[in-house]
This record gives C-alpha cells, sequence and structure tokens, in this order.
C-alpha cells in the first residue's frame, strides 16, 4: 500500500505571534515618547524661526516709518503711513503659530526692544510649562 504523503505547510503558531506583538509593543513603548518629545522640539524651534522672521520685518517696518506697527497685520497692509514700503511679509496673511493659534503682538515700552511677540505654545493659552511653555522674542 502506498501511503499519501501530505503536504507538510510552515505557519506561525500563535505563541510566536504573540511575541512579535510583546516586542513590537515593547519598542514603540520606547520610540514612542522619544519622538513625541523631537516632534514638539520641532513646533518650539519652528515658532522660534517665526518670531525671528516677524522681528526682522519689524525692523524693516520700524526703519521706514520710524514707528513700530501697531499689530502685525500692520505689516502686510499700509494703515496710513505715508513713508510705508511694504509688505514687510511675503505671504498674504500673518501666519499662524505652529500648533494652529495666533501670534500676540504688544508694543510695550518697558522691554528695551520696545515690543514683545508671544506664541502660547500647545495649550494657546498665557503662561505654562513643559510643552504649553510661552515662547517670545525676548527669550
Amino acid at each position: 500500500m502506498k501511503k499519501k504523503l501530505r503536504k507538510r505547510t510552515n505557519y506561525f503558531t500563535l505563541m510566536e505571534i504573540m511575541i512579535v506583538v510583546a516586542i513590537i509593543g515593547l519598542l514603540m513603548a520606547i520610540v514612542g515618547p522619544m519622538a513625541a518629545k523631537a516632534f514638539f522640539k520641532g513646533k518650539a524651534a519652528a515658532a522660534k524661526m517665526q518670531l525671528r522672521a516677524f522681528e526682522s520685518s519689524i525692523m524693516d517696518y520700524q526703519i521706514d516709518t520710524g514707528s513700530y506697527p501697531k499689530s502685525l497685520k500692520d505689516l502686510l497692509v499700509n494703515s496710513g503711513s505715508k513713508k510705508w514700503d511694504g509688505p514687510y511679509i511675503s505671504k498674504k496673511s500673518i501666519p499662524k503659530d505652529p500648533w494652529g493659534n495666533d501670534y500676540v503682538y504688544r508694543i510695550d515700552p518697558n522691554i528695551p526692544q520696545g515690543y514683545v511677540i508671544i506664541c502660547y505654545g500647545a495649550d494657546g493659552a498665557p503662561g505654562g510649562t513643559k510643552k504649553a511653555k510661552d515662547i517670545t522674542n525676548n527669550d
């Protein structure tokens, strides 16, 4: 009699699949927080770069007109100054911060620079620590 030869196929066992899933979970637990931290640092760096660009535009505005703009929108549209040589920002609107919030601009004679530009960070509210820490052009 001839014996039928069974075709042998190789499958993963449930235990092997569980081990692979556990290893992937451990890697995500280690790499995930580091990736999130790098992502936040990137947003904070982008906000600082945008603040520097605003400072440059405000300086150009101040040189041309002899005064600081009343708002960041004055960098885009002439608010009545005859010496205005703008627009001082190449975009069609004032950009939002990396978290999607508006930058805050205030003229403040108590600051040596004469003004402050603030990005309120991840929470979009004044104050805060870590991810919610405010970023200013005076930092």
